[in-house]
């Protein structure tokens, strides 16, 4: 992806082991608050309002890009998602993409 972009699909997947250590869905189901953080290369947190894939049974958050300013600056970006619930305060493992 290149700095400006729009229309980017950003992911956040949570997932949690089984007792026999298999990797499975995590259902996020119940959060009310959606979120994915992006960390550009100067450290600039920017939080954005997600949405469920699905219905959130999945584990899998999603935040589309709308603005160029959303990728603004060339280098290696982190995103990671975070859920708050009623009884969910969760965040998913970061990831890194490159932006040129």
């Amino acid at each position: 992806m290149r700095v400006g972009d729009i229309g980017v699909e950003i992911y956040a997947l949570y997932r949690e082991r089984d007792y026999l250590g298999r990797l499975l869905d995590s259902d996020i189901s119940g959060a009310t608050t959606l979120e994915i953080i992006l960390e550009a290369p100067d450290n600039v947190q920017t939080v954005h309002t997600a949405s469920f894939l699905t219905d959130g049974t999945d584990g899998v958050l999603l935040f589309t890009t709308t603005l160029a300013a959303d990728l603004s600056v060339v280098g290696t970006w982190k995103s990671w998602g975070h859920v708050i619930g009623p009884s969910l305060d969760r965040r998913s493992e970061e990831v890194e993409f490159q932006v040129t």
